[in-house]
């Protein structure tokens, strides 16, 4: 997990990615146990990051069967 990682030997494009920064926000504001997810049309998450992740088309955009599983990933 990257909260865990030594970043001296990380791999610096991890270190600057979207995943990167939502896993420092959910840390930084003690939000790692709160359900959440992250919606995008670029696959920019870590790996510890995919039961939270809604990938969406950049040309559909966020469909209702997209939401629906974004509101399930919610519930749980």
């Amino acid at each position: 997990m990257l909260l865990s990682a030594d970043i001296d030997v990380a791999d610096p494009t991890v270190l600057h990615s979207k995943g990167a920064e939502i896993a420092s926000w959910l840390y930084d504001n003690n939000m790692q146990q709160a359900p959440y997810v992250i919606i995008d049309d670029g696959y920019v998450i870590l790996e510890s990051q995919l039961p939270h992740f809604v990938q969406t088309d950049s040309y559909d955009g966020l469909t209702e069967t997209l939401a629906t599983r974004a509101i399930g990933i919610l519930s749980e």
